[in-house]
């Protein structure tokens, strides 16, 4: 984990763990995981969301997603300041692509959804306020 000291590490495509002190209810401690797009010279990072995936469906998860946390891009996208980033933690993350599920949608196949994937076994690994925040 990468403490924040002015987010200077920050690069395009990084997954970077966020401060979200946006929400309704102004509580505060809450966190998003988002991908990097830009930043802005004027220390401005825009990024698009990121969203844990929850599966109800058991039965089809192969053994081996069972060992990942997987993080699916959202089409939501915000912009930051460099004091909101907390830490940049790619180091955990593999991004991959995989077939939308929707066959209506997508009957042949061609579209794909991103998504970033960490391995609970090395996140349990790592002691700290990530892997807490990962796990959780």
């Amino acid at each position: 984990m990468t403490p924040n000291k002015s987010a200077v590490g920050v690069q395009q495509w990084d997954v970077i763990c966020v401060r979200d002190d946006d929400d309704d209810d102004g509580v505060r401690g809450n966190y998003q995981f988002a991908t990097v797009e830009t930043r802005g010279k004027d220390g401005r990072i825009e990024c698009v969301v990121l969203e844990k995936e929850v599966r109800d469906d058991l039965d089809e998860i192969e053994e081996e997603s069972s060992s990942n946390i997987i993080f699916v891009e959202t089409q939501e996208t915000r912009v930051i300041r460099e004091e909101d980033v907390v830490c940049v933690c790619s180091d955990f993350f593999l991004f991959e692509q995989r077939m939308d599920q929707d066959r209506i949608s997508n009957p042949h196949g061609e579209h794909s959804t991103n998504i970033w994937v960490a391995k609970k076994r090395d996140v349990e690994d790592e002691r700290g306020q990530l892997s807490k925040l990962l796990l959780k």
